[in-house]
């Protein structure tokens, strides 16, 4: 979206991403982009050059061990990031047991599933204390340094052996980052394969540790979630719209409870809005979002906020809130709703937001653009699947497979690719799940609404959803929801569907990602035995680290990264994988193929 589209005489001129990527005289940086720039000490920064022995590092680093390294990091930091959310989960589940917050245990069975795979006995507690118990044993976790963690017990039995081979499997949520980072400082690890498995250990850390305690706990809390949120339209011009950036839905809850309070009740029917929107945002659309002039209070916490938009809300009404006690802004209000202050700083956010929306000037965007800019949909979980519909339909090629399209908006990349290979993976009959920022942007394109995703989608896959009365794109929470895909496989692979995740039809593809934690996320579906289909990934600066991603990891855990730029290219190849999948589960005799053809 331009600049212009958002002009207006009471504000300066003001730049969006968008703007500013536009404004760059300068090209990405070939060794930046490459992975070769070497800053982890101070005898550089040394630029390297795969290949000429004259530009290796100071220490004498070479092209491999950099980019290595450097893999490793972006890796380690989407993990701490994840560790972090989930601690704060835990916290909250304690809290709760303890009557400390607004929640209740609402799921006693999900509590008890959850105690029993902890190797705690259930029988016989009450459920407070045995939530204090769990969440003393998951706390544990974090901290844990040489047994196997308890929660690897949920990968099927194969992948296991697979990992223990390799010398990756996790252990403490925290001891994977600390030894990542020990070993990627200088003059440490410096054989790039032994790097890279440490890295498989970390980010395995999160799709089957720390991102799956986050699911586990929020079911527990908030058995309704996933649910609509807002309207379908998203920002509203004659409601206090709340803008929430979180992949915590600790946020929102919070302030959905809190807006039930009668003193808020009160000041809002006071007020000339028609109401409060909540409303969850994406990263494409922070700055936007912000310029229509419908937002009156954005709440921020943890990942994926712009540093710009603090310059942004200066000269309008809107009021910026940082929410968690790990980030504060220049220019925002810090009131956190993970603490025990949570619930009266959620109430003093909602007050902020009528006095704001009282003093809210002219909407700079028409009624039809202010709509358009942030779309909510409903968010389903795991729960909405049945797994013998799901495997029966997919072994007799109704669905030929499952693609996860996660990631974020990058003005980089082509700015329809979600929805382009979404379009090519439906006609071909490819059931898909969605995440995070990529859930989003497919909800706002016009060719995914509605009846447009029916027609879209080929006639197989039509039916199977039908009767299975599931839509052909289910668009599943967060980012932190990557762990999705191996749930489903799981689940497939307990209906009898192969005897590992390498066996089974299903793909993750992020065609314009940003984000550290996206990386984490692809490295654990490669490291659990499913294919990743990216955009770009700043490894090519190495030839040998660049080949064992793309080629080398097939041979150790049955997947690997595939690069394209083009959307179109990137869908025909994930086809590609999935009928190869199918064909080698044909050969064992696990399902009978049917003839299939791939349609543009």
């Amino acid at each position: 979206m331009t600049l212009a589209r958002y002009q207006h005489e009471s504000i300066p001129v003001l730049t969006t991403a968008r703007d500013r990527i536009n404004a760059r005289e300068m090209s990405l940086c070939t060794f930046g982009s490459g992975g070769t720039c070497c800053r982890v000490c101070n005898m550089g920064p040394c630029q390297i050059i795969d290949g000429v022995e004259t530009m290796i590092g100071v220490c004498g680093a070479t092209s491999d061990t950099v980019a290595a390294r450097n893999f490793a990091r972006i890796v380690g930091a989407g993990v701490a990031l994840q560790v972090e959310e989930a601690r704060d989960m835990v916290r909250v589940f304690m809290a709760t047991a303890k009557g400390e917050t607004p929640y209740t245990l609402a799921d006693e069975n999900k509590l008890r599933e959850l105690a029993r795979l902890l190797e705690i006995d259930p029988v016989g507690s009450d459920l407070n204390t045995l939530a204090l118990e769990t969440g003393r044993v998951l706390f544990a976790a974090f901290g844990n340094q040489d047994e196997t963690l308890a929660l690897m017990k949920i990968a099927p039995e194969n992948r296991r052996r697979i990992w223990k081979d390799l010398g990756v499997t996790p252990r403490g949520f925290d001891r994977e980052v600390v030894e990542l980072m020990h070993r990627t400082h200088m003059g440490v690890d410096q054989e790039f394969i032994n790097i890279v498995r440490q890295t498989s250990r970390c980010a395995l850390t999160d799709g089957w540790g720390v991102s799956r305690v986050i699911n586990w706990l929020t079911d527990i809390l908030f058995p309704t979630l996933p649910v609509p949120t807002g309207t379908p339209e998203g920002l509203q011009q004659d409601m206090i719209n709340i803008l929430i950036y979180s992949q915590s839905p600790l946020a929102m809850e919070t302030l959905k409870e809190a807006a039930k309070d009668p003193e808020i009740i009160n000041l809002c029917q006071r007020s000339s809005a028609t109401g409060i929107n909540l409303v969850n945002g994406s990263i494409g659309d922070q700055e936007t979002d912000l310029l229509t002039g419908c937002v009156d209070v954005m709440v921020v916490s943890g990942s994926c906020i712009m540093q710009s938009i603090s310059k942004i809300i200066h000269p309008l009404h809107t009021r910026l809130v940082t929410s968690t006690h790990s980030m504060k802004m220049t220019g925002a209000e810090h009131l956190e709703l993970t603490g025990p202050a949570a619930r009266s700083n959620a109430i003093a956010i909602l007050k902020m937001a009528v006095a704001a929306f009282r003093g809210r000037e002219k909407v700079l965007n028409p009624d039809e653009e202010s709509k358009a800019g942030q779309r909510s949909q409903p968010q389903l979980g795991i729960n909405c699947l049945d797994p013998a519909q799901l495997a029966s339909r997919i072994s007799k090629g109704d669905i030929r497979g499952i693609a996860l399209i996660m990631g974020c908006d990058n003005y980089h990349q082509q700015q329809d690719s979600h929805a382009a290979i979404a379009e090519i993976l439906l006609r071909n009959d490819i059931l898909i799940i969605s995440n995070g920022c990529a859930a989003n942007s497919l909800a706002k394109s016009e060719e995914m609404q509605g009846n447009r995703v029916w027609e879209m989608a080929g006639s197989k896959l039509q039916a199977a959803c039908q009767e299975m009365n599931l839509t052909p794109i289910l668009p599943m929470g967060t980012c932190i929801n990557s762990s999705q895909l191996l749930q489903i496989a799981d689940l497939l692979i307990q209906q009898g569907m192969g005897n590992d995740l390498a066996d089974l039809p299903l793909t993750a593809v992020a065609p314009a990602w940003i984000s550290e934690k996206i990386v984490t996320a692809g490295q654990c579906l490669v490291a659990s035995g499913i294919d990743v289909f990216f955009s770009a990934l700043p490894v090519t600066g190495s030839r040998k680290l660049a080949d064992y991603l793309q080629h080398g990891c097939r041979t150790e855990y049955g997947a690997c990264w595939q690069i394209d730029k083009e959307p179109d290219q990137m869908a025909q190849k994930i086809i590609a994988r999935i009928d190869s999948k199918r064909q080698e589960l044909n050969q064992t005799n696990s399902f009978v193929v049917p003839t299939a053809t791939t349609s543009a």
